[in-house]
């Protein structure tokens, strides 16, 4: 049994896996990541380019991970839950406008 502030290297591992996973599964980064090397694999930019973006991703993460850690620590259980709920109210109002505007252009 891990004790409060231990941290469980495991399951540390297992995350930083599945989100590497997840993002090599997505097919549109796949299709973008090799249009972009493809299109620059002719200049003499594309090394110092490939690595800018990969830096710039890598620091991009690294804050959104930093900031979304800080504020969880923050926040309640009763604030997480309201979140939760106002994420799903916000996707289930965009996923019906997106289905009334599909039905409109069908009508």
């Amino acid at each position: 049994m891990l004790q409060e502030g231990e941290i469980d290297e495991v399951r540390l591992i297992r995350a930083y896996l599945s989100a590497i996973a997840l993002g090599l599964t997505n097919p549109l980064t796949v299709i973008l990541f090799l249009a972009a090397l493809h299109a620059f694999s002719t200049q003499s930019a594309a090394p110092p380019l490939v690595a800018g973006v990969f830096v710039g991703s890598a620091i991009w993460w690294t804050v959104l991970s930093t900031m979304v850690a800080t504020a969880r620590s923050r926040l309640t259980p009763r604030m997480l839950a309201m979140s939760s709920r106002l994420a799903s109210l916000m996707l289930l109002c965009l996923g019906t406008m997106m289905l009334v505007r599909i039905a409109q252009r069908m009508l």
